[in-house]
């Protein structure tokens, strides 16, 4: 079988989002006419099955991970636990102790906990493909190879954007699966999926294909999610990898799962073997969809481009020039449609590359050019507690405001980075998607401190004659622009 070949430098298709996982299904595995089929035919594709799944599992591997913090998923924890010790507790005999319940498991800060998944030979030198998810708080990680045997594991990098992890085993002429492409993969398609657990060695899971993103980078397949075949690999019917399945508890509301493409996973495990990380462009703006009463207000025929709803301090987009409520129309002269097309083009360029912007701003058409950085690691926002029952209303906007004091900043978990006027109502929740505990930066590009700076904004809009406002809102940190309905007085 042909090893999967680490190539240099190849990034085309990186992902710059959130990580999910996978499961598949098998498809008709014969090409034979509808016409020509017997009853012979189910057991022939079956006979292919069990020669693709046969085949892969020489190259599956069991992944387990000890860890000392015990907030990885356990086998064997009914959710139900809990409420059961809660009832005994209360109405249960009082001079007995409360009993051992049959699904119980471990207590949180029980000691180690071992969570196992799966895996699978990358490189016949010892590289293993698995799930990032696996190794959260990970003391120690062993894998067992096909043969039976136990390795040690050096992890040599991790992914979380896409839930990709690598790792290394001591061996040499390892059995290694090879790519595949998801590409020409069609609805209802079956592919298999190979995992390998501790007690019945290697398993066989199949699920349709439901539909895939957007973008091409998931894969949605029709199968309920199994924790010990986190990180296994989907295969097509030559026994390749079109897909990885990332997260066991990444099921959708239909109980699928999502595979992450191989065109993606591919890239993210070259750069891991070439860096042990995933290097990916960063310009450093929040940015939403162009709606057509956006438009309107920023005098666009049409909605088109991506707005910026907030530009970080001391990003490439700040040293650029780039500004809240900008229109970006093009990068490097190919056209962006929606957010997701921006950042999965930005993520896939590398840091310290340079970027043309077209910008649509106060109905002019700007140039900018962009120096990328490096993404940084992600920072959690401040959490939002209920505002206090007072403000000024402003009946123009059906909205109850206040100016940013030092105890509503604290009150919130507001820095002073934050500006702007906090909103303390909403008289119709259903015209416009402002909420309580929003803070209005600005009004129609026009930065606010004071409720009279919206009020005059809004005077001004109406003197204009506009039926709606642009409001830029921050909320726990993320900003989007709103339209908001002036009310008809």
């Amino acid at each position: 079988m042909t090893p999967i070949h680490i190539s240099q430098g190849r990034r085309a298709g990186m992902l710059a989002g959130v990580a999910l996982s996978a499961l598949c299904l098998v498809a008709p595995l014969g090409a034979t006419p509808v016409m020509a089929q017997t009853a012979e035919t189910p057991a022939q594709e079956q006979t292919t099955l069990s020669q693709v799944a046969e085949a892969a599992a020489q190259s599956v591997v069991t992944i387990t991970v000890t860890a000392s913090t015990p907030d990885l998923p356990r086998s064997g924890l009914d959710p139900d636990d809990n409420m059961m010790r809660e009832f005994l507790r209360r109405f249960g005999d009082s001079d007995q102790p409360i009993p051992d319940l049959p699904f119980a498991g471990p207590e949180l800060g029980a000691g180690p906990v071992q969570t196992v998944g799966s895996g699978f030979i990358a490189d016949p030198e010892g590289l293993i493909v698995t799930a990032d998810a696996l190794l959260a708080n990970a003391d120690r990680v062993e894998v067992t190879l096909p043969d039976g045997s136990s390795e040690p594991a050096e992890i040599i990098g991790r992914d979380a954007q896409t839930g990709i992890a690598l790792l290394r085993v001591e061996g040499q002429q390892l059995p290694a699966l090879s790519w595949g492409t998801s590409e020409e993969l069609d609805l209802g398609e079956s592919l298999p999926s190979v995992g390998r657990t501790e007690d019945f060695g290697p398993v066989l899971v199949t699920g349709l294909l439901a539909g895939r993103s957007t973008n091409g980078e998931r894969l949605l397949i029709d199968d309920a999610p199994a924790s010990a075949l986190v990180g296994a690999p989907v295969l097509d019917n030559e026994g390749r990898v079109i897909g990885i399945r990332t997260n066991a508890g990444d099921a959708t509301q239909t109980g699928a799962t999502v595979a992450l493409a191989a065109e993606v996973a591919r890239d993210v495990v070259d750069e891991l073997a070439q860096s042990g990380a995933v290097a990916r462009g960063y310009l450093g703006v929040q940015i939403q969809p162009v709606t057509a009463d956006i438009a309107s207000a920023l005098g666009l025929d049409q909605p088109e481009g991506v707005l910026v709803a907030g530009v970080q301090p001391d990003t490439p987009a700040a040293a650029a020039g780039l500004r809240d409520g900008d229109v970006i129309m093009s990068l490097d002269g190919e056209a962006v449609a929606e957010p997701e097309v921006l950042s999965r083009s930005v993520a896939s360029r590398e840091p310290g590359e340079k970027v043309r912007l077209q910008v649509w701003r106060s109905e002019e058409v700007v140039d900018l050019t962009a120096t990328l950085a490096a993404l940084p690691s992600e920072t959690a926002t401040p959490d939002s507690d209920a505002a206090p029952l007072s403000g000024v209303a402003v009946p123009d906007l059906g909205l109850t405001l206040q100016e940013l004091t030092p105890d509503l900043r604290e009150e919130w978990g507001l820095t002073e980075s934050t500006q702007g006027v906090a909103v303390l109502g909403v008289e119709d929740p259903t015209r416009s998607d402002v909420q309580d505990g929003d803070v209005i930066v600005s009004v129609h590009r026009v930065a606010v401190e004071t409720v009279e700076d919206v009020q005059k904004a809004v005077e001004t809009a109406r003197t204009e004659g506009r039926s709606s406002v642009l409001l830029l809102i921050d909320r726990a940190g993320a900003r989007s622009f709103v339209a908001v309905p002036l009310v008809q007085s």
